[in-house]
């Protein structure tokens, strides 16, 4: 069981590179505790039937020598696999929900931006006036269930060729469906991952699709009517710039650093979307200046 799954559906059949560190790296890692259960149940089944077996002191032995060799990889692990005190992904959550206003909506792409958000508000009753909507979700048939959980929406897109990745046109018209049909239901505004976007296609000052305007919102962008930001650009970049500041108190120390955290772990992530979102706001009218 140990050599199937590890082997051969981490190393062969896995269509995610594992051959350096990465977040794909760190996605497979997740998945090994499974095998390696399975190892620990039969070394101690194995253990227990061959000390059931041999002569007397040995068993004790074994058995002591067994507890040490445990304790010592706990404790050479320990300091790096003690995460009881690491907020990074609290502390990212509670920042993309606190960009949004009351009564604003939510449209997460990556699983970073939707899972710790998400967290929050099933679990700890975070923000209950947000609607929250996973775009990786809601293509997906079975999600037509899930539309009385969520009664502010007004319309909602049509699915049935739509893609889930940023830089296709199915995808954004996905994203843009929602927000045609939505934007009057939340007056509070629509705001899009900032991953949940193919940043090649956003134009001057962040305008997008012809139709609209993205304009940084911390973790996010927010989707307004092309034009808008035309008409007083620098008021919203002072909006984009409050946001920023926002990020910036709730990561107090600093967005989690690659000295104590793993390349390719949700921590990093989180970091590199904390640097993303002060990127944007820098792009945005360095664009404008461009164009």
């Amino acid at each position: 069981a140990w050599t199937l799954y590890t082997l051969l559906w981490h190393g062969i059949w896995s269509n995610l590179p594992i051959h350096e560190p990465s977040m794909a790296y760190e996605v497979h890692a997740r998945f090994w505790m499974q095998p390696h259960l399975l190892v620990c149940v039969m070394a101690g089944a194995g253990a227990a039937a061959v000390a059931a077996r041999a002569p007397k002191p040995l068993p004790a032995a074994a058995l002591a020598l067994c507890v040490c060799v445990v304790a010592s990889r706990v404790a050479a692990l320990w300091p790096a696999l003690d995460f009881s005190v690491v907020a990074a992904l609290a502390t990212h959550g509670a920042a993309a929900l606190a960009a949004v206003p009351e009564g604003g909506l939510l449209l997460s792409h990556t699983d970073l931006h939707w899972n710790p958000a998400r967290y929050l508000r099933a679990c700890e009753g975070a923000r209950p006036d947000v609607t929250h909507l996973s775009l990786q979700l809601l293509p997906y048939p079975w999600f037509a269930r899930q539309h009385p959980l969520h009664p502010r929406m007004k319309r909602w897109p049509d699915v049935a060729a739509a893609s889930t990745d940023p830089a296709t046109e199915r995808y954004e018209r996905l994203v843009e469906d929602v927000a045609t049909g939505n934007l009057d239901a939340f007056p509070a505004g629509i705001y899009l991952d900032i991953h949940g976007v193919h940043e090649p296609h956003i134009g001057r000052l962040g305008s997008w699709r012809g139709r609209w305007n993205l304009v940084p919102w911390g973790l996010h962008y927010r989707i307004v009517a092309a034009g808008a930001v035309q008409g007083d650009a620098g008021e919203w970049l002072a909006r984009s710039l409050a946001e920023i500041d926002r990020l910036k108190a709730a990561y107090e120390g600093g967005p989690p650093s690659p000295d104590r955290f793993r390349v390719g772990s949700w921590e990093i992530a989180a970091g590199a979307a904390y640097n993303d979102a002060h990127s944007c706001v820098g792009c945005n009218p360095t664009r404008g200046a461009l164009s």
